[in-house]
């Protein structure tokens, strides 16, 4: 098994991506286009590096960016929009 050094996670929209990168020590967040060459300048700077990527399913919108993390070789979870709304609210309603 693979030691993942960076956490990634995408809210897909038509016409942007929000990514935010977890490490252990920081977060960062990051808008860009959703367009071919928005995503392959962003992820080229992650080239050889331990990542993990997590989307939602949004169809279509989502369809470059998984072709660009495919030819990257980066994992890419997709998770069902309502399945993580879900749990989201249950964990957050749980924490106040």
């Amino acid at each position: 098994m693979k030691n993942y050094v960076l956490n990634i996670g995408v809210d897909v929209s038509k016409y942007t991506l929000d990514i935010c990168v977890i490490d252990i020590s920081q977060k960062k967040s990051f808008e860009i286009k959703n367009t071919r060459r928005s995503i392959q300048s962003f992820f080229e700077s992650y080239k050889g590096l331990n990542i993990r990527v997590c989307c939602e399913n949004t169809g279509k919108y989502n369809w470059v960016l998984l072709h660009v993390l495919g030819n990257f070789g980066i994992p890419c979870y997709q998770v069902n929009i309502l399945h993580l709304k879900r749990s989201i609210g249950w964990f957050a309603g749980r924490m106040m």
